[in-house]
């Protein structure tokens, strides 16, 4: 069993307006694939779900759609561009991935919705408003200052997955 190197392209990417997996397989060995030529195009602006068992691939097409995987057969596309000949972290920082578990760092909620970079005020306040932030922020005592805790323990669930979902919009993809 050879696995196959990661992706070596050089090429940036613009804006993406489709996702695609073409006869996409996947597996740790020829014997135990996990995904048997996969064919899906997400388009941007759309909300996809991804569902199935434990098990089932739901992670694996999710690297490879991120680039972290390449197919055993098969290729992955970006606006019709091979992810072989693109960078793949042009094309990282192209996409906007909101996980189930977000990582929320232990400094302020404003902290972790820039994640200490400089954008406009009113940028951030607007991301935070789209993203339902707004919502929870100003029963807060602290506001934006309230400091989230190691993983954001002094957060609900909702409220850390709203605080990444802000982040995504600021960022752009």
């Amino acid at each position: 069993w050879e696995s196959k190197p990661d992706y070596q392209g050089t090429a940036s990417i613009g804006e993406i307006s489709t996702l695609r997996l073409e006869n996409v397989s996947y597996g740790y060995t020829p014997e135990q694939l996990l995904l048997r030529e996969v064919n899906l195009e997400f388009e941007k602006g759309h909300i996809y779900l991804i569902q199935g068992h434990n098990g089932s691939g739901k992670t694996t097409l999710f690297h490879i759609l991120t680039g972290y995987y390449m197919p055993l057969q098969g290729a992955a596309f970006a606006s019709e561009q091979a992810y072989k000949g693109l960078s793949i972290s042009s094309l990282r920082q192209r996409l906007g991935i909101l996980p189930q578990e977000p990582q929320i760092l232990p400094m302020s909620i404003w902290d972790n919705i820039t994640m200490e970079r400089d954008f406009p005020e009113a940028k951030i306040r607007e991301a935070a408003r789209l993203a339902g932030v707004e919502d929870f922020v100003h029963n807060l005592k602290e506001g934006y200052d309230t400091l989230a805790g190691d993983s954001g323990v002094f957060l609900s669930g909702g409220q850390r997955q709203k605080i990444a979902l802000a982040r995504t919009i600021l960022k752009e993809p």
